[in-house]
């Protein structure tokens, strides 16, 4: 698992150790409390491609979940470029990767753009993978990303599709147990939630998120963020599976 330090690749950990899975990490901070689990961790970026690289040594399946809200699509770019080329030169068996719904080289924000990028990165490797395309993960930090930017009047009814931490976490654990012989391929998922808008998504979550000693962001940062808000948080193609229906696992409902 990539950028184990995250909350939910860290969620993802803790639930394949709880599954029984033999788990590497790579994570740049609260590597303690990885060791401490059992957990193989090596220290670093993530976007180090020959760390990444040795860590793969003789694993089955890499997982990584490309930056959400907020994120610098470059560092997206680069983490994603460095997962596909190190599991690649490690000979792992599957890449199991997760970004947002409505990606595409035409999306009209550059986390979109990014996301689609690093997943033809992905397919176009010599191993095979599945991409999951999921809808907004309101975690605490990106219900507080929001908060402290502010949503625009016109942002508040946006249907954003979302998806609970758990309930993405145990797509990925259910895709690591259906371990396939497939020697190539690229399959795409989509894991969207219900159709809830954005307003009730906040409502749902804890109101001081994000407020109380909230760093306000940037311009620019507010900017990108929004636009990323805007969506698309479903994917058009009426052909593209649900890894719901495809695992047996119930769909996520809302808040």
């Amino acid at each position: 698992v990539n950028a184990a330090h995250r909350p939910v690749a860290r969620t993802l950990v803790a639930r394949l150790v709880e599954e029984g899975g033999q788990v590497r990490a790579v994570a740049r901070a609260g590597v303690a409390a990885l060791r401490a689990a059992g957990v193989f961790t090596a220290v670093g970026d993530p976007d180090d491609e020959g760390l990444i690289e040795a860590a793969c040594t003789g694993v089955h399946t890499v997982v990584h979940l490309a930056g959400g809200l907020g994120g610098d699509p470059a560092a997206v770019l680069a983490e994603g470029r460095a997962v596909a080329a190190a599991a690649e030169a490690a000979g792992v068996r599957r890449v199991l990767l997760v970004v947002l719904a409505g990606a595409g080289d035409g999306a009209a924000d550059a986390l979109r753009r990014a996301h689609a990028e690093v997943a033809a990165g992905v397919a176009a490797a010599d191993v095979p993978s599945v991409e999951v395309r999921v809808g907004l993960v309101p975690t605490p930090a990106a219900t507080g990303a929001i908060r402290a930017a502010g949503v625009p009047v016109e942002l508040r009814g946006t249907d954003v599709a979302p998806v609970p931490v758990a309930d993405l976490v145990e797509v990925l654990v259910a895709l690591d147990a259906a371990r396939s012989r497939a020697t190539d391929g690229h399959l795409v998922l989509r894991a969207d939630g219900p159709e809830v808008p954005l307003e009730d998504v906040l409502a749902a979550g804890d109101p001081t998120t994000g407020r109380r000693g909230a760093r306000l962001p940037s311009e620019a940062a507010r900017s990108a963020l929004l636009a990323t808000l805007g969506g698309p948080w479903r994917d058009a193609d009426p052909d593209l599976p649900s890894a719901w229906d495809l695992l047996g696992l119930p769909a996520p409902v809302a808040p």
